[in-house]
């Protein structure tokens, strides 16, 4: 497990970073959808940043190497990144419903929907 954890984090850094890279690059064709897509990755990127440098010792020693105020914004960093996730993924998943279930929605949906449905997920 212990020779999987730097592997592990490094390719989430760099898969989360080209892709927030790739999508700089191409803003400008971006559908709305993949906005959420990208507020995933940010959301995994701002994860991997804040919790790995301290999770990854902690496993190694087996047990909690900093204080209790290290403690504290580790499990608010925890909250607020795993919260972010799960509500993307949530969104994300609400919109490939629309776009296979109700086909004719899905063609075209309304601009709003998707604003409404991007900032419920950024909050």
């Amino acid at each position: 497990m212990h020779s999987l954890a730097l592997p592990l984090g490094v390719l989430s850094m760099l898969g989360n970073g080209t892709l927030l890279f790739v999508a700089y690059r191409k803003k400008s064709t971006l559908k709305p959808a993949e906005f959420f897509v990208v507020n995933l990755a940010i959301s995994d990127l701002g994860m991997t940043i804040t919790l790995f440098p301290l999770a990854i010792p902690s496993a190694f020693a087996h047990m909690w190497l900093f204080n209790r105020i290290t403690c504290t914004i580790y499990a608010f960093c925890g909250v607020l990144f795993g919260l972010c996730s799960l509500t993307n993924l949530t969104v994300l998943s609400s919109v490939c419903w629309l776009k296979v279930c109700c086909p004719n929605y899905g063609k075209s949906p309304p601009s709003c929907l998707h604003k409404l449905l991007l900032r419920g997920a950024c909050k």
